[in-house]
């Protein structure tokens, strides 16, 4: 993991996510960087004997430079794995990064040429992964892909590295990269890797969907480097609402919160779908609305009359709750699913109870307006 304290899970608990993942629907997954270090290799190879003796279809894929040393223990894994594993083999192009690394685009063409070539030689199909993209001259685009071109590569992934984009800009790289290798009659995959710096991360990801990438880049709650990626959680909540099933979502809720512990990561109460507080409400007018809409039995019209995210589809539930805000609904729920005696006056207590309070009721407080009212 690149982010700075986050805790990094022991190996069982990363073999128990890559599990849920699997019954998720995720189909590609980034194992690591084994030429880092030798615990890196020695955790990668447990992960890859993982997913091959439990004959798992997610496909790992490894990271790695444009350097030939980090082609090499890639080989090993695919031997052990029984299949060719997928190098994702990164290199920054952008002006900045040429500056400061000394690099120029021959040397940078030269060592991407050099380590790819030795990886198709290997049997291996390497993805060209051009780190700061959205940063990089077109020219020094239209090089890279004509390089990939010339290799017979499949697959390019364009980085946001530094999350600058915004999702016109987005529109515009991905579109433009396109469109280079169709008026080559060159077909290509493209992922996205975006980050979540200007807080558009998520959005951009779906704007590289629209605009061609066929493979997006997200991690466990957006975790990672700086203020983090795209959250997987999040663009398989947005597919799936718009019309992509291929996940059973109904497994989200699972992954997340097996994320948060093994990440050792609090989810706040107001995170999307998977917040404490995402579907609950207190407000009498919301909670008319949504006991009025379980009255007619009608579980969708429950999940959509104050969301425009289904709850039940992701293993969650309306909850109302009472406090200075609510109304006679609020109370009314609550006594209906505590099968206590509806009165007028015991209503009336509770609000009254609870107009005074700066905060949601407990259930022990309610219980002690009933017992005074009885």
């Amino acid at each position: 993991m690149q982010s700075p304290g986050v805790w990094l899970p022991e190996l069982d608990e990363k073999k128990e996510l890559i599990s849920s993942m699997e019954k998720l629907g995720v189909e590609y997954l980034d194992i690591g960087f084994p030429s880092a270090n030798k615990r890196a290799f020695n955790n990668i190879k447990s992960l890859v004997s993982h997913i091959s003796n439990c004959q798992l279809k997610i496909k790992p894929c490894c990271a790695g430079r444009t350097h030939i040393e980090d082609i090499k223990p890639i080989i090993s894994l695919s031997e052990i794995m029984g299949r060719p594993i997928e190098p994702l083999l990164f290199i920054a192009v952008s002006p900045i990064r040429q500056l400061v690394e000394k690099w120029d685009l021959a040397h940078i063409i030269s060592i991407s040429r050099t380590t790819l070539e030795f990886s198709l030689s290997q049997g291996l199909t390497p993805t060209l992964v051009i780190e700061d993209a959205t940063r990089a001259l077109p020219s020094t685009l239209s090089s890279m892909y004509d390089l990939a071109i010339e290799l017979g590569l499949n697959r390019i992934v364009l980085c946001d590295t530094v999350g600058q984009s915004t999702p016109a800009g987005v529109r515009e790289i991905v579109s433009w990269s396109v469109a280079y290798f169709e008026q080559r009659d060159y077909q290509i995959g493209f992922d996205w890797h975006g980050h979540n710096d200007r807080g558009l991360a998520l959005i951009n990801s779906m704007e590289a969907i629209l605009a061609g990438c066929d493979r997006i880049h997200g991690t466990a709650l957006g975790i990672g480097e700086r203020t983090g990626n795209a959250a997987i959680d999040q663009i398989i909540v947005n597919l799936f609402l718009q019309g992509y099933t291929q996940w059973d979502v109904s497994k989200l809720k699972n992954y997340v919160e097996l994320s948060a512990t093994y990440f050792k990561q609090t989810i706040p109460d107001n995170y999307p779908v998977f917040g404490a507080n995402v579907f609950k409400t207190a407000s009498g007018v919301h909670a008319a609305a949504i006991r009025k809409s379980k009255l007619l039995e009608n579980p969708m019209l429950c999940d959509l009359i104050y969301s425009s995210v289904p709850a039940s589809a992701f293993s969650r539930e309306n909850e109302i709750e009472i406090n200075y805000m609510s109304g006679k609904a609020n109370v009314i729920n609550w006594l209906e699913q505590s099968d206590v005696l509806i009165t007028s006056e015991l209503v009336d207590n509770i609000l009254k109870f609870a107009s005074q309070r700066h905060r949601p009721l407990t259930d022990d407080e309610i219980y002690s307006v009933i017992e005074g009212v009885n």
